[in-house]
């Protein structure tokens, strides 16, 4: 056997080109659009504080790991502090006083207006706001109001399915709670006996009005409570099990899959017809229990 050595030159160090101060000066001066965020309310001192900023908040999830970059010990999280508020100093108590007068000084000088300067100071000129609603001191056309659609596939029991985890026993009921929200937004108590007509007299009517009420697009949440695999189920077999449980009791896994990925697709075609985005949320922190594998885009 011959051994053959090859020589392979090293690439040689190339010194980077300077950067064009106008091209930089440029890029510094466009402004971001945030597609996904949940901005809470300027709330007064001592008002009851601002809950409607998500459907299904982590707070609402039994204690879990999350990523270091999400830890509030990160250093970056000390970092924004700083620039945000334009203030200096070490981690310790006096950076902790500087940071309270800081804020405090913000927030009274801004009052409505301070949700938009924060805006302002992290450079950018549109957030998507994901919320229950919009609300006072969020207004377009800086925030754009993105309200939940996932309530709207579950009308019936939901306690066989969240059973499957600890965290849907928590998730399932901020979902049953917004629907009756929705619900008495409309002047109902109770869901209709039968499938076409809630679709009617709740599904539509609901979108509707978010529409009216200047919401750009739908959001689901749905990789919290299910994977992402929406079928294209038979209508007929859809409008059974709703007819099954309209009055009492909940349908197991299967059954309710079929409802929603009916649902799913009603709520869709919907917000195409009213002219708005359809956004689903996907992330792999949230909860003990959340499979990521669920909520991978291709299964959509």
């Amino acid at each position: 056997m011959r051994l053959v050595a090859l020589a392979i030159a090293a690439p040689r160090a190339v010194a980077q080109a300077p950067v064009d101060s106008s091209l930089a000066a440029y890029i510094a001066s466009v402004r971001a659009v945030d597609n996904h965020a949940h901005p809470m309310r300027a709330v007064p001192a001592g008002a009851p504080a601002d809950t409607e900023f998500d459907a299904l908040p982590l707070d609402a999830l039994p204690p879990f790991n999350v990523p270091w970059r999400l830890r509030t010990e990160n250093p970056d999280w000390l970092a924004g502090r700083r620039a945000l508020y334009g203030i200096s100093g070490d981690t310790g108590s006096s950076f902790r006083d500087a940071f309270n007068t800081a804020r405090g000084r913000v927030t009274n000088a801004q009052g409505a207006r301070f949700p938009e300067w924060v805006l302002d100071r992290v450079g950018t000129e549109v957030m998507l706001a994901n919320r229950i609603v919009l609300g006072p001191t969020l207004a377009p056309p800086r925030f754009r109001w993105v309200p939940f659609a996932d309530a709207l596939m579950l009308p019936l029991d939901t306690r066989v399915v969240a059973a499957r985890t600890p965290d849907t026993r928590s998730l399932y009921k901020k979902e049953a709670a917004l629907l009756q929200r929705y619900l008495r937004d409309l002047g109902m108590r109770a869901i209709p006996r039968d499938l076409d007509a809630y679709v009617r007299q709740v599904v539509i009517p609901t979108l509707q009005r978010q529409r009216s009420a200047d919401a750009v697009a739908e959001k689901f949440e749905a990789a919290y409570l299910r994977p992402l695999d929406f079928d294209d189920p038979d209508s007929t077999q859809a409008r059974r099990i709703y007819a099954k449980y309209a009055a009492g009791g909940g349908p197991g896994v299967t059954e309710y899959k079929t409802l929603e990925d009916y649902l799913f697709r009603v709520i869709a075609r919907e917000c195409g017809r009213l002219g708005m985005a359809v956004h689903i949320h996907a992330t792999d922190i949230a909860g003990g229990f959340y499979l990521s594998r669920g909520s991978a885009p291709h299964l959509l």
